[in-house]
């Protein structure tokens, strides 16, 4: 068991620029520390700006700790930040390849795509035997598969992202929550899952939303910075679906997965 989580700013409607970064990075350690019941072996972010600058930081130690360490302090001033757009975090329970690998750890970064990922994929060598491309494999472990389907499938469908989607859920053989940005659509967040939970909160006049695997991390990252969860502005991934997020004006588009699972090559 992992938790993803995550922030999207739009407008930041309310407050001046020093408040965001200050309730952002309040935010986002909360989520991290609080994720890390859910996995400790490693913690990881990732984000991508107004001006389209992305970068990933992940270490092989507990999201407890990892929010006290230099490197995550010294990321944050960059890319936590009034021109922040989209943030992704995970921590990792260990299960197929060593955290201490850190390839294996997530954020993971798949040609156009930066990703995270909680649950378990049971074909994952059968589906890199079929891809063809083995040498773009980084690591050992199974959430890299996901990411790779959608990077393929991205350039077929002419960076049609959600179809790409679709068509590698059809793919996937056992359970996922995801988190994603494509670098050339840096606008959009992606949230998807087939059986894993996934809950997304939005702030509504503050401007931004969360998302996280359990809606009780997201009450405490608003608590922290003093804020109540209203409930009737929470959201659950449902089933075999997912959301497309746009960061400039904050809507929320919902998209479909595939729940049947092909046994064909890509």
């Amino acid at each position: 068991m992992c938790g993803i989580y995550g922030l999207v700013v739009d407008n930041a409607v309310g407050f001046g620029p020093k408040d965001v970064v200050e309730t952002l990075s309040s935010v986002l350690d909360k989520l991290v520390y609080e994720s890390t019941s859910r996995g400790s072996h490693s913690a990881g972010v990732a984000a991508v700006t107004k001006d389209f600058k992305a970068s990933m930081l992940k270490k092989p130690i507990p999201g407890r700790n990892f929010v006290d360490d230099v490197g995550y302090k010294e990321w944050k001033k960059e890319f936590v930040s009034e021109k922040t757009r989209i943030v992704i975090g995970h921590t990792r329970a260990q299960t197929k390849g060593t955290f201490k690998n850190n390839f294996n750890n997530h954020p993971i970064h798949s040609g156009f795509i930066i990703g995270v990922h909680n649950g378990i994929i049971s074909n994952d060598e059968m589906l890199w035997r079929q891809a063809g491309d083995p040498l773009r494999r980084k690591g050992e472990v199974d959430s890299e598969v996901i990411f790779h389907l959608i990077d393929h499938f991205a350039r077929e469908e002419k960076y049609n992202i959600s179809e790409a989607i679709y068509k590698a859920s059809s793919r996937l053989m056992g359970s996922f929550a995801c988190a994603m940005f494509h670098l050339k659509k840096p606008k959009y967040l992606w949230l998807f899952q087939r059986g894993n939970s996934i809950y997304v909160y939005s702030t509504q006049h503050m401007g931004f939303k969360v998302f996280a695997s359990e809606e009780r991390f997201i009450k405490e990252a608003l608590e922290s910075v003093g804020m109540g969860l209203i409930a009737d502005r929470l959201t659950k991934v449902s089933y075999g679906s997912g959301l497309r997020i746009d960061a400039n004006s904050g809507k929320m588009k919902k998209i479909t997965l595939n729940r049947r699972v092909a046994t064909g090559l890509i």
